[in-house]
């Protein structure tokens, strides 16, 4: 089960002022490896899955592939979801077929992100949050858009009443947005409301 918060930065603040100011006042530490560059691929197939909240992704760091997909717990929320992974998109679209029942014989390449990850950790006695800061670029039809900021945290163990006080404290930051949003649907609708990639939608 994945439990995390997602925050939109805005635009006009730096990500150096940014997570600066967050370390200062959450008393956040580096991760031993701080900088993650995870390349992701998303899939579907007629928004059949994204209709029912349901996230197919591709992850490759390094030399590592992962298949990856996120089923929503709360319809209203993608705070909590359960996350399943498999060793290839066969083997995920097997799943989606014959466990949640879906008329899926394939996907789709619906879009791609890179994501460069800057990690921190908070902690509190036995509990630790992961807390990145990530620089998302969109790529769709060959179109680079300009990247987005977020903030995401994401409990790791202990208690989990510690994840809602990071919330508290968070939300009270000006530039910060609560998100309720995943980063391919951030993306998607920065692409729906992207003129050219519009145009380019329209001639097909």
């Amino acid at each position: 089960m994945e439990i995390e918060k997602k925050y939109l930065l805005e635009e006009s603040v730096g990500k150096e002022t940014a997570i600066n100011f967050l370390m200062e006042q959450l008393c956040l530490t580096p991760a031993p490896n701080p900088l993650i560059i995870n390349h992701d691929t998303y899939y579907d197939e007629n928004n059949l899955l994204s209709n029912l909240g349901l996230n197919a992704r591709q992850r490759k760091v390094g030399e590592q592939t992962e298949y990856t997909l996120k089923i929503k717990v709360d319809a209203q929320s993608i705070d909590k979801r359960k996350e399943l992974n498999f060793s290839s998109l066969e083997e995920m679209v097997k799943f989606i077929k014959n466990n949640l029942n879906l008329p899926i014989s394939n996907l789709t390449e619906t879009l791609k992100l890179v994501t460069k990850r800057h990690l921190y950790y908070y902690r509190f006695i036995n509990t630790l949050i992961e807390v990145s800061l990530d620089e998302v670029s969109i790529y769709f039809n060959n179109v680079s858009l300009k990247p987005f900021y977020m903030i995401e945290c994401e409990f790791k163990k202990g208690n989990v009443q510690e994840l809602e006080y990071l919330n508290n404290a968070i939300i009270k930051m000006p530039f910060l947005k609560p998100c309720n949003l995943s980063k391919k649907d951030i993306a998607l609708t920065r692409i729906n409301t992207t003129p050219n990639l519009i145009r380019k939608r329209n001639k097909k």
